[in-house]
């Protein structure tokens, strides 16, 4: 219950895909999610109004893991940029806060 409160009172979340994430998403909270070793299509949130979906550009072993830990020396994790984080944050900051905008 507290998580869910959490999520429900947060202006954004960026989180990866997991539960937490997806706890955001059900209370309509905006999010940035981000998919490291699992592909996007498989369980992105529906509403790309609201959220925002920041996919790896590589997956170096060239598959959907889920070892933990990762055995390769770069995970994949590695591969998403700050930049597109904040690129993401400053568009859901610019849809639904647009009085927080920086001028």
């Amino acid at each position: 219950p507290q998580l869910v409160t959490l999520a429900h009172k947060s202006h954004v979340c960026i989180g990866l895909d997991s539960g937490p994430t997806h706890i955001a998403i059900a209370v309509s909270t905006p999010t940035i999610i981000l998919f490291c070793s699992s592909p996007a299509s498989m369980s992105k949130p529906l509403d790309d109004r609201l959220h925002r979906v920041v996919e790896t550009p590589v997956r170096p072993c060239g598959t959907h893991c889920f070892s933990q830990p990762c055995w390769m020396d770069t995970p994949c994790r590695e591969f998403i940029s700050v930049d597109d984080v904040y690129d993401a944050f400053a568009d859901i900051v610019a849809n639904h806060y647009p009085e927080k905008m920086p001028v």
